[in-house]
């Protein structure tokens, strides 16, 4: 696999945020496509690519969507490298930065951003 980005970025629901906070990022998967897969947390190495993937869900609800998004920043260097792949969703050049994790992220390790951040 390419070289992994020491940050990498996952963006979710507001609505999403108490749960992943107590119980880890991919605990209680909730999908918001058809095609992901279960017990998978998506990444991008870009906050902005990360972003964009709620913004245009496929099966989120409007009450949750109007909740707003927040995206969290993700040590790599706390992550299990062996869970980590490229997305299988996404055809790939030597350029792509998305990335599946095969397992929960805990709490310690995500850092909500911030506006200005």
């Amino acid at each position: 696999m390419q070289s992994i980005p020491n940050t990498l970025y996952h963006a979710t629901y507001c609505a999403y945020i108490d749960s992943i906070l107590t119980h880890g990022l991919g605990a209680k998967p909730i999908p918001n496509w058809e095609f992901s897969k279960p017990n998978v947390v998506y990444l991008e190495a870009c906050p902005d690519a990360a972003e964009s993937y709620p913004e245009i869900s496929e099966i989120v609800s409007d009450d949750i969507y109007e909740l707003g998004i927040v995206i969290l920043r993700i040590n790599t260097s706390n992550l299990d490298m062996e869970k980590l792949q490229r997305d299988s969703n996404i055809r790939y050049d030597e350029h792509s930065n998305s990335f599946e994790y095969h397992g929960i992220i805990p709490a310690s390790n995500l850092h909500i951003m911030l506006e200005d951040t």
